[in-house]
């Protein structure tokens, strides 16, 4: 068993949690995740992470493309540009959209371009989320801003 904390912590329903603590078996499979409510207590055998920790997921697409052609200028319009055709989205493709998503909207942050992207491909789109095995750490995060720097990069924990 091993016991991650980060900074933010993503939960498997998309909320953020300020050092949270997730517990993983030795494969890679979420056994808990533990909401400290920022409040970070010592705990046997957890290692602290600067950045995001992101248990890996996937979003699978059963229905044809939208086949729509939106121009309009929005962040939904954006992400179903970027997702359409894609039957499904791995996390670091999510990240991808991020990114491009924030370099088009700088005034979002990560939390809130993550929350919209959810509510769009699950809700509005028809992707369904299929948690995978393993731990990602998005580093080189402004975590005072919440904003993806030239520097941030994807590190696979476990």
């Amino acid at each position: 068993m091993k016991k991650f904390a980060a900074n933010y912590l993503v939960s498997e329903n998309g909320t953020f949690l300020k050092n949270g603590v997730v517990v993983l078996n030795d494969i890679g499979e979420v056994l808990e995740i533990i909401d400290t409510g920022g409040d970070l207590q010592e705990m046997a055998q957890l290692t602290f992470l600067n950045g995001i920790l992101i248990p890996n997921f996937k979003l699978v697409n059963d229905l044809p493309p939208s086949q729509q052609m939106n121009d309009e200028f929005s962040v939904q319009a954006l992400i179903t540009r970027l997702a359409d055709e894609l039957t499904e989205i791995s996390l670091h493709r999510w990240i991808e959209i991020s990114v491009q998503i924030q370099k088009q909207f700088p005034n979002k942050t990560i939390p809130e371009i993550f929350d919209t992207i959810n509510a769009d491909l699950q809700t509005s789109l028809g992707y369904s989320k299929q948690n995978i095995l393993g731990l990602f750490l998005l580093k080189g995060i402004d975590l005072v801003y919440m904003h993806f720097t030239p520097a941030f990069r994807l590190k696979k924990i476990l």
